[in-house]
Parts: C-alpha cells; structure tokens; sequence
C-alpha cells in the first residue's frame, strides 16, 4: 500500500516504521506552518512486541521519515492512517475534507464523544476503524523511546467489516499485529476512555503513570476510580458485562493491584512507553475530557483528584510521567 501517516506523533512514527518495514510506502503528512521543526531522520530506541524472538524485540535504529505538507485532492494514496490525540480529530477532519480522493481513511484514536457525529464531513463509506496499543515519547536527545504492542483493536459500529476495513485487517496481520474486532467500537472506546481517565485521575496524587502501575497502594486507588468511572458509562448505555476489559477491575482490589503491578514491572514494553512518556499533560487531557461529560452521575473520588490537579495547577507544578 501507499499510505499516508497524517503527523508525525509518536505512534504515526512507531506505527510508519513499522509498516514500512512490513514493504508499504509510508510518507508523512505535517502542516505547512510546522514542516520546518521536524528533521527527517528520528533515532528510536522501542520494543517491537510483534517480534517472537526476545533477541529481535529492542530495535535501535535511526528511521529516515518522508515528509510532506501538501495534500492535493488527486493524491494516489492508498490509506490515509491518522494516529492522533483524541483533541487533534476534529482539525483533523477539517485538513482532510475534500482530500480523501479514493483512499481508505483509517481513524485510530480515542473518543469520548460519538465518532460518527465528529468525522461526519469525511466520506464515511471510506472510513475504516481502530484503535492503536503502543506509546512512548520523545526524550531531550530526540530519541524515540516507546513500544508497539503485538495487536491492534478495530471494529465498526454495528454493521459487518466492509471490503476497506478488511483490507486494514489484512495489511496488520500481514505485518505481524493480532488483531481484535468488534461490532460495539462505539462502547469499546467509551470503555478504554473512562478506564483511561481513571488512571489518570490517580496520576494526580501518585505523581507520576509509574507509581500508579507499580505501587500497588495506588494501583488499588486506580482499581476504585475505574469502578466510579464504570458508572458513567452505565448511564450512556454501555452494557458493562460485554465488555471483558474491565473484568480485572471487579476482582479483590487487592489482588487487581498486584496484578497490574506485577505486569508493570515484567513487561519491558509498558516501562519503555511509560519511561517515554514525556508529555502528561496529554494523560491529563484525557481525564479533564471526561469529567466535563459525566452525565449527571455523581464521582466523589474523581472530584476530589480533579480538584487536587487544579490546586496544583495554580501553585505551579505538575505530574510527571
């Protein structure tokens, strides 16, 4: 395929790299007015989890990235892939309205708004659906430093795949991804989002993603946000026993927490994307988007740790990552 990775975000590079390698061409997409901050050449430092040899799964590489600012309505991509933060989607579709042309439009982010609603003036016939599990950051070197987990989650909103969203399902299993699907992606990305927030919420008093997954004191207080943010969902219709992700969070608090902390510890892919996780103030969007749509339902733990950010918004500091 030809694709597209619409910016140049942590995951649109991990995820360019990776299907580059895989044989597509991959080209990048920057606006105009930032082409210029961004040098072609990136030096990473990943976990590739696809990888089944432990030896081939720490890449060290320096990945050369083909940037372009222009978008012409006659384009011959194949798949425009945009991997962004769930705020960045709406200037998103504005850039990509009228310039699809006869590509597959890939959406892989987050939302807790309906998706269909937000990418309403793309061609929705041409629209294929994910959702991305890799992460990290970019450190004061410049050196990517992340993971690629071995699947990838997409769906559609009740219908059967069609012959585009197939083909997205083709070309990451050729590439080495699992991948999970689902005919309730609505719901499945409600889920991830409130479980998301949860665990933010908890950075606020942990300080930091680390202590959170890790210490199991905050793991369990992470365990009992998530529980409180399940209501929110409840109230928007989500079906919870449908949902098997958030199973570990209805066991004993107790042993979810050491659970999380053990997995934290022996993934080597959750400490890289943790270690370079560089930017919390993207963690936090998360929580303060979904406490400003809370449906009428009541979070007393939640509220609490919103106005502990905000505190310590005003006086100066901030959590780490």
């Amino acid at each position: 395929m030809k694709i597209l990775m619409f910016g140049r975000g942590v995951n649109s590079v991990q995820y360019g790299w990776a299907l580059e390698k895989a044989g597509h061409h991959v080209d990048f997409y920057v606006r105009p007015a930032r082409i210029s901050q961004f040098p072609s050449e990136m030096d990473l430092d990943i976990w590739d989890l696809r990888q089944k040899k432990r030896t081939d799964r720490h890449v060290r590489t320096t990945y050369r990235t083909r940037l372009r600012s222009d978008l012409p309505a006659d384009h011959d991509y194949d798949l425009i892939f945009v991997c962004i933060n769930h705020h960045q989607i709406e200037s998103a579709v504005e850039a990509l309205t009228n310039r699809v042309g006869h590509a597959t439009v890939l959406i892989f982010t987050n939302f807790w708004t309906d998706p269909l609603t937000v990418v309403a003036p793309l061609p929705l016939d041409q629209l294929a659906w994910g959702y991305p599990f890799a992460g990290g950051g970019i450190d004061t070197d410049h050196v990517l430093r992340g993971a690629i987990f071995p699947k990838v989650a997409l769906g559609t909103f009740g219908e059967r795949p069609t012959t585009r969203q197939q083909a997205v399902t083709q070309m990451f299993r050729d590439a080495g991804w699992g991948v999970s699907s689902t005919r309730r992606f609505r719901e499945w990305l409600w889920v991830h989002f409130a479980t998301h927030a949860a665990m933010s919420a908890q950075v606020i008093r942990a300080g930091s993603v680390r202590a959170v997954t890790t210490d199991p004191v905050q793991a369990r207080q992470m365990i009992y946000n998530v529980r409180e943010a399940a209501k929110v969902l409840k109230a928007r219709g989500v079906t919870l026993t449908r949902h098997p992700e958030l199973a570990p969070f209805y066991l004993p608090a107790r042993l979810g927490a050491a659970l999380i902390a053990f997995e934290a510890r022996r993934n080597p892919g959750m400490k890289a994307m943790m270690d370079g996780h560089q930017r919390p103030e993207e963690i936090m969007q998360v929580f303060y988007d979904f406490m400003d749509e809370t449906f009428g339902v009541a979070l007393p733990r939640m509220e609490a740790l919103k106005a502990e950010g905000q505190a310590a918004l005003d006086s100066g500091s901030r959590p780490n990552t």
